[in-house]
């Protein structure tokens, strides 16, 4: 399988961005984002990227989705740019993805139960060494 090559810079704690003590630090979304974008379709590194986002903009149309977050997620979303106001909100609603990253994010809340079972790692290898076993186009 194709190696990450992470850039330190990269790694930083959420806090900083939010302080404005390094406000060139990445959300985990967009590091995550980043690093596989060579690998995958447009369409799936737009939607590791709105991660963070499709939490803010559920928090703000559904307002009982607050009440499903962890107090982890809970946390993070203020380090985030809390829930998403009514302009970005009407403009991400007409993206052709959106519902795509709305359902990804509910699959993520529900990754967070605890004593769930899921999936062993070994099942995604096929797909994983499918998609990054060397970037696309190379």
């Amino acid at each position: 399988m194709g190696r990450f090559a992470v850039d330190p810079r990269l790694i930083f704690d959420q806090k900083d961005r939010a302080t404005g003590a390094n406000p060139d630090a990445k959300g985990h979304h967009d590091v995550g984002a980043d690093l596989i974008a060579p690998y995958v379709p447009e369409r799936v590194a737009w939607l590791v990227r709105m991660h963070a986002d499709a939490k803010r903009y559920l928090c703000a149309v559904e307002p009982r989705y607050w009440d499903t977050l962890t107090p982890g997620s809970r946390y993070t979303l203020t380090l985030q740019g809390g829930i998403m106001a009514p302009a970005a909100v009407a403009g991400l609603t007409r993206h052709p993805w959106l519902p795509d990253a709305v359902r990804l994010r509910r699959w993520d809340d529900l990754a967070k139960v605890p004593d769930r079972p899921t999936r062993p790692l070994e099942a995604w290898a096929p797909l994983l060494r499918r998609y990054f076993a060397r970037p696309r186009g190379g």
